[in-house]
């Protein structure tokens, strides 16, 4: 598969917002208009694509499912940075019904997608279905929030041809500690979100083995996270990568429990014991990084996840990212 890098973005650059989940809510409304305000007086070429919620859709989307492709549709044509306004729920319908040909929009316009949360469906699909390269970052609602912003504007106007992140509490939680660099290709964003894609879309690619896979979470039981690593380990997800970053899951108690008893994170590698125990036994460990900066509610120094890049992992646990991210 051949791989495409978006191009830089420039105070000329288009920016389409686009509504491909839920609708903003209230309480962030105020700071989606702020961003919005700062983003088009940073890009004058600024558009929204609006939809419209009626009675007939779920509350909990912006739109249906065809007025949300539609405007998604008519937003790819010209666009130099595709850029989400909010995450929440429904990226995955709009997804699964997107073409080569609206792809081959993007891929020819070089055009920058991002997003999160929810929109780990969108950036993950163009990458691994398309080999358009994408950024895992915030949707336009959360856009200036981060402490990372000024480094996430070196990326995308291809000041930053490099990313390093180390933070206290980033350790091993899998007992395999690697005496040597791992170096494979970034992919993940949110849990669920991710392993749903899987299904939605179809994603089977011809050997996990180059990647390494980020995962995040919020407001998720331990329950639910085990189906999830359960239903990955399954695909074979984890026979073959080269390694699995766990950030914030921001657990919640399970049902009928009125705390969380132990974080999920220490029974990763008890649920996998068999994959775990064959991969070792090749030669081959998998090796499974916690750190403290990725993910929902995270109020440090923000991991930019390049989907696509060169990502490598030191002994240490600091991480990199190789760009150029743009081109």
């Amino acid at each position: 598969m051949t791989t495409t890098l978006p191009k830089v973005l420039t105070a000329a650059s288009t920016v389409h917002l686009v509504h491909t989940a839920s609708a903003v809510e209230p309480g962030d409304a105020p700071y989606y208009e702020t961003a919005k305000k700062k983003i088009t007086e940073r890009f004058p070429a600024t558009k929204e694509f609006p939809v419209e919620h009626v009675d007939s859709d779920p509350w909990y989307l912006s739109a249906s499912e065809k007025t949300r492709l539609a405007q998604l549709r008519a937003a790819l044509p010209g666009a130099n940075w595709l850029l989400p306004i909010y995450g929440g729920t429904g990226c995955g319908d709009i997804v699964r019904r997107l073409t080569s040909q609206d792809v081959a929009i993007l891929k020819e316009q070089q055009t920058l997608v991002t997003g999160f949360s929810d929109n780990t469906s969108l950036i993950n699909w163009l990458y691994l279905q398309h080999g358009l390269h994408t950024i895992h970052y915030a949707n336009a609602a959360g856009l200036y929030d981060p402490k990372t912003n000024q480094r996430f504007w070196d990326v995308v106007t291809g000041k930053a041809t490099q990313l390093n992140f180390h933070a206290p509490g980033y350790h091993w939680l899998s007992s395999a500690v690697p005496k040597q660099a791992i170096e494979g290709v970034a992919i993940g964003g949110n849990w669920v979100t991710f392993r749903d894609l899987l299904d939605v879309a179809a994603i089977t690619p011809a050997s996990w083995q180059p990647y390494i896979l980020f995962l995040e979470e919020v407001g998720d039981d331990a329950e639910t996270l085990h189906r999830q690593l359960i239903a990955l380990d399954a695909r074979g997800v984890f026979k073959n990568i080269r390694a699995l970053v766990i950030g914030e899951l921001n657990e919640v108690p399970s049902p009928g429990q009125t705390k969380v008893h132990q974080p999920f994170e220490t029974h990763i590698e008890s649920l996998l014991s068999e994959t775990l125990a064959a991969r070792t036994a090749t030669g081959d460990p998998l090796y499974i990084l916690k750190v403290t900066n990725f993910g929902h509610e995270i109020g440090g120094d923000e991991i930019i996840l390049p989907i696509g890049a060169t990502c490598t992992i030191q002994p240490n646990t600091s991480l990199s990212f190789a760009g150029p991210f743009v081109a």
